[in-house]
């Protein structure tokens, strides 16, 4: 996945992506059980 941030937004796209944090589905809300980067990279060499 391959992630994009504009260098220069306007006040229309800044009170977009504003009212877009809000949303409980932007929030990170990582799982007990996923692994992080460390544990996924010492898994590689396991």
């Amino acid at each position: 996945m391959s992630v994009w941030t504009p260098q220069n937004l306007s006040d229309e796209e800044k009170a977009a992506l504003e009212r877009l944090s809000d949303s409980p589905n932007l929030k990170p809300q990582p799982e007990k059980t996923e692994k992080g980067f460390f544990d996924k990279i010492k898994d590689l060499f396991s």
